[in-house]
């Protein structure tokens, strides 16, 4: 990943790539697992309850669980643009009474 700078001044555009990034994959690496716990558990059981009716069997039961695995990727980047966007906003404000320098060492 590549940031720019102007005048010693970080880029809004780099300050998104950053925020966006990071929220990707700190989401990801905390949501995953948790999913793939969810999802291993529930074909191990073979049994789940949708909408009040018992499903039984792996492959039922993995049927009724791709919805979400389907919309958990589709989830997680959709936050990472919308508050990556909201957060770059925030430095945008903050930058006007504040300046962001990098220095390099």
């Amino acid at each position: 990943m590549q940031l720019r700078t102007v005048d010693g001044k970080l880029t809004l555009g780099s300050v998104y790539k950053i925020v966006v990034w990071g929220w990707l994959l700190g989401w990801s690496v905390f949501m995953v697992p948790i999913f793939l716990i969810i999802i291993i558990g529930a074909m191990l059981t073979g049994e789940m309850s949708v909408n009040g009716e018992m499903v039984h069997g792996s492959g039922p039961v993995l049927l009724q669980l791709l919805p979400f695995i389907i919309v958990l990727p589709i989830i997680i980047v959709m936050h990472a643009f919308m508050f990556g966007g909201l957060l770059t906003f925030g430095v945008w404000i903050y930058r006007h009474w504040r300046p962001l320098n990098v220095s390099a060492e």
